[in-house]
């Protein structure tokens, strides 16, 4: 598990603790509906996805909410988290 996914299954908030990592397609969904009609509170730079860049487990997709672009990068370099959850 890496760092990201545990913060974001550890978050608890309003007494919700189901939270986990999204993937690149939630991420960029978040990005389309919210960041860009100003929604969220986003900042910008990259955010971390649970998605694994080509079955390699050191790298993930990113998606930056600076700009839109997706890209894999290593998971230990640092990055957003942004947990989401199923309601």
């Amino acid at each position: 598990v890496s760092i990201a996914a545990k913060v974001a299954s550890d978050y608890t908030l309003n007494g919700h603790t189901n939270w986990f990592l999204p993937s690149i397609d939630e991420l960029e969904l978040m990005y389309n509906n919210l960041k860009t009609k100003d929604l969220g509170e986003f900042h910008g730079g990259s955010y971390s996805s649970s998605s694994e860049y080509n079955s390699n487990v050191t790298k993930a997709w990113f998606e930056n909410f600076s700009n839109g672009i997706r890209g894999p990068d290593a998971r230990y370099l640092p990055s957003r988290v942004r947990a989401i959850r199923n309601f």
